[in-house]
Protein backbone atom coordinates (compact mmCIF):
# COMPACT_ATOMS: atom_id res chain seq x y z
CA UNK A 1 0.00 0.00 0.00
CA UNK A 2 2.81 2.30 0.94
CA UNK A 3 4.12 1.92 -2.90
CA UNK A 4 0.67 2.84 -4.42
CA UNK A 5 0.45 5.68 -2.46
CA UNK A 6 3.85 7.27 -2.94
CA UNK A 7 4.73 6.06 -6.47
CA UNK A 8 1.33 6.19 -7.96
CA UNK A 9 -0.59 9.01 -5.61
CA UNK A 10 -3.23 7.12 -4.50
CA UNK A 11 -5.12 7.41 -1.61
CA UNK A 12 -5.59 4.39 1.05
CA UNK A 13 -8.91 4.52 -0.09
CA UNK A 14 -8.52 4.63 -3.56
CA UNK A 15 -6.42 1.97 -3.25
CA UNK A 16 -8.54 -0.77 -1.22
CA UNK A 17 -11.06 0.40 -3.76
CA UNK A 18 -9.43 -1.01 -6.88
CA UNK A 19 -9.33 -3.99 -8.92
CA UNK A 20 -6.31 -5.73 -9.55
CA UNK A 21 -6.51 -4.99 -13.34
CA UNK A 22 -6.84 -1.05 -12.13
CA UNK A 23 -3.69 -1.81 -10.10
CA UNK A 24 -1.85 -3.46 -13.04
CA UNK A 25 -3.04 -0.48 -15.22
CA UNK A 26 -1.30 1.97 -12.87
CA UNK A 27 1.79 -0.61 -12.76
CA UNK A 28 1.90 -0.54 -16.38
CA UNK A 29 1.55 3.88 -16.66
CA UNK A 30 4.34 3.94 -14.05
CA UNK A 31 6.70 1.15 -15.43
CA UNK A 32 5.69 3.15 -19.08
CA UNK A 33 7.12 6.59 -17.42
CA UNK A 34 10.31 5.07 -15.42
CA UNK A 35 11.44 4.02 -19.15
CA UNK A 36 10.74 6.96 -20.89
CA UNK A 37 12.52 8.82 -17.47
CA UNK A 38 15.34 6.57 -18.11
CA UNK A 39 15.65 7.33 -22.21
CA UNK A 40 15.50 11.08 -21.46
CA UNK A 41 18.73 10.38 -19.25
CA UNK A 42 20.10 8.56 -21.92
CA UNK A 43 19.69 10.67 -25.03
CA UNK A 44 21.11 13.86 -22.10
CA UNK A 45 24.33 11.09 -21.48
CA UNK A 46 24.41 11.03 -24.84
CA UNK A 47 24.95 14.24 -25.49
CA UNK A 48 27.89 14.97 -22.99
CA UNK A 49 29.76 11.61 -23.83
CA UNK A 50 29.98 13.29 -27.43
CA UNK A 51 31.45 16.30 -25.22
CA UNK A 52 33.64 14.51 -23.07
CA UNK A 53 35.02 12.73 -26.07
CA UNK A 54 36.24 15.95 -28.16
CA UNK A 55 37.95 17.24 -25.08
CA UNK A 56 39.87 13.76 -24.59
CA UNK A 57 40.50 13.39 -28.22
CA UNK A 58 41.76 17.04 -27.85
CA UNK A 59 44.24 16.05 -25.07
CA UNK A 60 45.63 13.03 -25.83
CA UNK A 61 48.84 11.91 -27.05
CA UNK A 62 50.12 11.64 -30.69
CA UNK A 63 50.21 8.21 -31.71
CA UNK A 64 47.03 6.94 -29.60
CA UNK A 65 44.30 5.65 -30.08
CA UNK A 66 41.38 8.28 -30.95
CA UNK A 67 38.48 7.80 -28.21
CA UNK A 68 35.08 6.76 -28.90
CA UNK A 69 32.04 7.84 -26.80
CA UNK A 70 31.04 4.65 -26.32
CA UNK A 71 34.41 3.34 -24.57
CA UNK A 72 33.70 7.19 -21.89
CA UNK A 73 30.00 6.67 -21.15
CA UNK A 74 28.48 3.31 -21.85
CA UNK A 75 24.39 3.55 -22.91
CA UNK A 76 21.90 0.89 -23.39
CA UNK A 77 21.94 1.39 -26.67
CA UNK A 78 25.35 1.08 -27.51
CA UNK A 79 26.53 -1.64 -29.87
CA UNK A 80 27.49 -4.80 -27.73
CA UNK A 81 30.60 -6.76 -29.09
CA UNK A 82 30.01 -10.25 -30.19
CA UNK A 83 30.52 -13.01 -27.59
CA UNK A 84 30.89 -15.86 -29.82
CA UNK A 85 33.87 -15.80 -31.91
CA UNK A 86 34.29 -16.59 -35.85
CA UNK A 87 34.69 -19.62 -36.63
CA UNK A 88 35.50 -21.10 -40.42
CA UNK A 89 33.65 -23.03 -42.51
CA UNK A 90 36.97 -25.64 -42.51
CA UNK A 91 36.97 -25.20 -38.59
CA UNK A 92 32.97 -26.09 -38.83
CA UNK A 93 33.70 -29.27 -41.15
CA UNK A 94 36.37 -30.26 -38.67
CA UNK A 95 34.33 -30.37 -35.77
CA UNK A 96 32.02 -32.32 -37.60
CA UNK A 97 34.63 -35.05 -38.55
CA UNK A 98 35.69 -35.49 -35.43
CA UNK A 99 32.09 -35.85 -34.08
CA UNK A 100 30.54 -38.41 -36.86
CA UNK A 101 33.50 -40.28 -37.85
CA UNK A 102 35.66 -40.84 -41.19
CA UNK A 103 32.15 -40.90 -42.82
CA UNK A 104 31.45 -37.90 -42.77
CA UNK A 105 31.86 -36.07 -46.51
CA UNK A 106 31.11 -32.42 -46.73
CA UNK A 107 31.80 -32.24 -50.81
CA UNK A 108 28.59 -29.99 -51.46
CA UNK A 109 26.43 -34.05 -52.17
CA UNK A 110 25.54 -36.10 -49.00
CA UNK A 111 25.91 -39.55 -50.96
CA UNK A 112 25.47 -41.94 -47.86
CA UNK A 113 22.68 -43.31 -45.88
CA UNK A 114 22.92 -43.08 -41.75
CA UNK A 115 21.77 -45.19 -39.64
CA UNK A 116 20.69 -43.15 -36.58
CA UNK A 117 19.14 -45.07 -33.60
CA UNK A 118 17.35 -47.78 -35.56
CA UNK A 119 15.89 -45.45 -37.54
CA UNK A 120 17.15 -45.28 -41.43
CA UNK A 121 17.23 -41.93 -43.42
CA UNK A 122 17.77 -41.66 -46.88
CA UNK A 123 19.20 -38.65 -48.54
CA UNK A 124 19.19 -38.00 -52.15
CA UNK A 125 22.24 -37.81 -54.01
CA UNK A 126 23.29 -34.65 -55.19
CA UNK A 127 24.36 -35.95 -59.10
CA UNK A 128 21.94 -38.61 -59.49
CA UNK A 129 18.62 -36.82 -57.75
CA UNK A 130 17.87 -40.06 -56.42
CA UNK A 131 17.57 -41.86 -53.02
CA UNK A 132 20.97 -43.42 -51.95
CA UNK A 133 21.42 -47.06 -50.07
CA UNK A 134 23.51 -48.22 -48.13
Amino acid sequence: MKAAVILYGLTPNEFWNLSWYEFSLYQLKYQFANREAIALQEVEWSRWRILYTQIANAMRKKGTAPFKPEQLIPLSFDKKPSIAPEVSREEIVKAAKRRLGSKFNFNGSNEHTSKNGGSHIRQRSAVSGRAAKE
